[in-house]
């Protein structure tokens, strides 16, 4: 029950991240050059939602009180991608790589903030190249890489606040 919870949280996170980018996107002062609608909306959403559970590992996991809260919440994040169509060795292997894939999703943005004191770009940078897989090199999008950051900074200050007590709801 538990995990419903915070996996539902997750998925709503990222549902209002995904119209904050694109409002972001299409506002003029960004200057993107990239679109929302180049993307595959399901790939997009799960890179959303790795990004998520990244930012809420990052805030909780040194604190072993959310040890249990935290394993639920990845556990039901791998079996979302389960199938029911598929023989269960299939959807073993799935599990699997939707492990391999978010743990090594996290391996690369604990490297991006590793002795950067702060200046987050090549985080960014790297969000930019798995939430827009379809489109070019994005590291001239440096505005929308600076709201990213921004947007990330912001969100991971809440989960903090919430960890140590200071928000009851999120």
């Amino acid at each position: 029950m538990e995990d419903d919870f915070l996996f539902g949280f997750v998925a709503r996170q990222a549902q209002q991240f995904i119209t904050d980018l694109d409002n972001a996107i299409r506002d003029k002062r960004y200057n993107a050059r990239i679109s929302l609608d180049a993307e595959d909306p399901e790939v997009l959403m799960q890179e959303v939602i790795i990004i998520n559970l990244w930012m809420i590992s990052k805030v909780f996991y040194s604190d072993v009180r959310w040890n249990s809260a935290l394993e639920a919440l990845h556990s039901r994040y791998f079996h979302t991608n389960l199938s029911l169509d598929k023989p269960e060795g299939d959807n073993a292997e799935r599990v699997k790589a939707a492990e391999a894939k978010l743990f090594e999703r996290y391996a690369v943005y604990y490297k991006c903030i590793s002795g950067s004191k702060g200046v987050h770009i090549w985080l960014a940078d790297e969000m930019m190249q798995v939430l827009f897989p379809k489109q070019k090199h994005l590291l001239p999008e440096v505005l929308l890489g600076l709201w990213l950051i921004a947007r990330i900074t912001a969100h991971t200050t809440v989960l903090s606040k919430f960890k140590n007590g200071e928000y009851t709801d999120l």
